[in-house]
């Protein structure tokens, strides 16, 4: 799975996290995760260092923290939509 570009969860209700070893696949350029059960990003993400783009859609349960925005400044492209408690 190294050498996966592309990675989409959709429509998983019962998915509450990914696994930390998502940092093991370092040639990930695109991560869509939409309309999911995901509580929380893994820690390891940041590990992703050609990550170039993020969507998020309809992740109700989503929390981020301080960790998740320092994985975010370094993205070309960041979709957020129909999450309604990311930032609280």
């Amino acid at each position: 799975m190294k050498k996966l570009k592309r990675l989409r969860f959709n429509g998983l209700d019962e998915l509450r996290r990914i696994l930390e070893e998502i940092g093991e696949f370092s040639n990930l350029e695109e991560l869509r995760i939409e309309w999911c059960g995901i509580e929380s990003l893994p820690k390891r993400l940041k590990e992703l260092k050609v990550l170039k783009s993020i969507r998020f859609l309809g992740l109700s349960d989503l929390q981020l923290n301080a960790e998740d925005l320092a994985v975010f400044s370094k993205l070309k492209h960041l979709t957020i939509w129909n999450c309604s408690d990311l930032f609280t």
